[in-house]
Parts: structure tokens; sequence; C-alpha cells
């Protein structure tokens, strides 16, 4: 068990605050994706989006279609082709992760790197650039997803569109995340199933607007199965988000907080 005690803060007589958390030893996960082709993505992404009804609290995972850009950086066998994929994480042994993705393995992969990892390599699961690289992203957490939302979104960014993202997501969310209390915690859409997410390089400044229509295309395109709401990390809007992102309960208690222990406004991001 860890603590942490900030103390005071300088010059303000403040409660003291006190984090604790407890770690648990995980040697290693069974994690990896599975890589299928493009014109595909319809097929396996709805059958993902079964198998996610089946699996237990200890798997999350991602259904995506990736169009990799024809850059040094990607590695040869991915550089400037497209896929589905299929991520996924388990907090499990090997013989339990195998019985667990055999639906997903009998779609066929062309490329299947799952195995037993230590957790560290969750790390570059999800094939993110080590370095900074300008992007524009969209986010929409969904209330429900089904067949027919599965091929909007398809429609929208897979084989055919022409769009110019390079990553359309669903991210598998529920489980435990979702049993938290709403006063739990300051973030308040923890019940949404699941949340599509987009994004696009925007290398050149002018490629910024056309990149941003794709993506809020995308948003637009499963917005009848949307929630309302946003997660503030997954969205290039401008403006104050803070009716979006947060009910009006928990609006009221983030600001007693900043009253209480910020009141000099040291963090100003969170104003």
């Amino acid at each position: 068990m860890r603590k942490f005690e900030p103390g005071r803060a300088a010059g303000q007589d403040i409660d003291r605050l006190a984090l604790e958390f407890q770690l648990y030893e995980v040697p290693e996960v069974y994690a990896g994706a599975m890589f299928f082709p493009w014109d595909r993505s319809a097929e396996v992404l709805r059958a993902w989006l079964d198998w996610t009804r089946t699996v237990p609290d200890e798997v999350t995972s991602v259904g995506r279609m990736l169009q990799f850009p024809p850059l040094p950086v990607v590695p040869e066998p991915l550089r400037g082709q497209s896929f589905a994929v299929l991520e996924l994480v388990f907090l499990g042994d090997k013989a339990e992760g195998d019985e667990l993705t055999e639906p997903l393995r009998a779609l066929r992969p062309i490329m299947d790197t799952i195995g037993m990892v230590p957790p560290a390599g969750i790390a570059e699961l999800h094939m993110d650039p080590r370095e900074p690289m300008p992007y524009v992203g969209e986010g929409q957490l969904l209330a429900r997803l089904d067949e027919a939302g599965i091929d909007a979104f398809v429609a929208a960014a897979g084989p055919g569109s022409g769009s110019a993202l390079v990553s359309a997501e669903i991210r598998h969310l529920g489980g435990a995340l979702a049993r938290v209390p709403l006063e739990g915690s300051a973030f308040v859409h923890r019940g949404a199933p699941f949340f599509v997410n987009a994004i696009g390089r925007t290398p050149q400044a002018q490629s910024f607007a056309a990149v941003r229509d794709w993506a809020r295309g995308l948003r637009s395109a499963v917005a009848p199965w949307a929630r309302v709401g946003v997660n503030a990390n997954f969205t290039s809007e401008e403006g104050d988000l803070r009716e979006r992102t947060h009910d009006a309960a928990t609006l009221a208690r983030l600001a007693e907080l900043r009253r209480r222990y910020d009141p000099r406004g040291l963090f100003a991001l969170a104003s």
C-alpha cells in the first residue's frame, strides 16, 4: 500500500489529504491484436460486437479500422496498408485466453500477435506514435451499439468511403467501470458501453479542416447510437465543454473543491 500526502499548500490552511491505492502483482497479461483484410471490416466488427457481449470483466478490447500512412516509422508489412484490427487485453492465463478468443480466431486473421506479455507491453498495443505528431481527433460516447451502428461506422470511415482518418475505432467499455456510483468520481459517463474515436494526421496546416471534417463526419454517422456528453480527453472541440463533460451536480462538487483547495487558481485548466 502506497500513501501520498501533499500536506499544506503554500500559504493555505487546508485539510491534510491522502491518496491510497493497492498494488497487485501481475507478471503477464494475455494481449495483442488480430489483423484482417480491409474489405472485411464490416464482417469482422459485427462478429467482434457479438463477442463483446459474452466476455467477462477481465477483458477489454477495441475494434478499429486502421489506414497506416506510408511513413518510414511504420514497419514494412504495414506501411501504407489498411486493415480491420481487433485488439484485446485479458487479465488471465494463456489457456483461458485462447478459449476466450477462439471465436475471433475462427474469423481467420491474416496476422495474430496475441499472447502472454508483461503489462508494460500494453503500452505498445494500440500502435500509437512514440513521438508527438500533429493530429485531429473526435470522440463520441455511445448509449448502445448494434449491427446497424457497425454498418454506419464502416460506411463513414471504412472501405469505399475515401476517409482521410488513420484510425476509426470503437472501444469496448462497461464492466466494473460502469458500476462505479455516479458520485464516486468526477467522470459521470461511466455507463457508456462503447466509445467511438476518430484520429487523422494533419502534417500540413492546410489539411486540418479537411481531416477535422472527416472526424466530425464519423461522429455524426454514429449519432443515432450516441449518449449525451463527451469525454474531454478525446475531442478537438474548442470552447467551454464543462456542461457536456459533467452533469450539474458534479460541476457543483468540483467548483466547491476548487474553492476549497485551489482558491488562487493554480490549476488553470480546471477553471
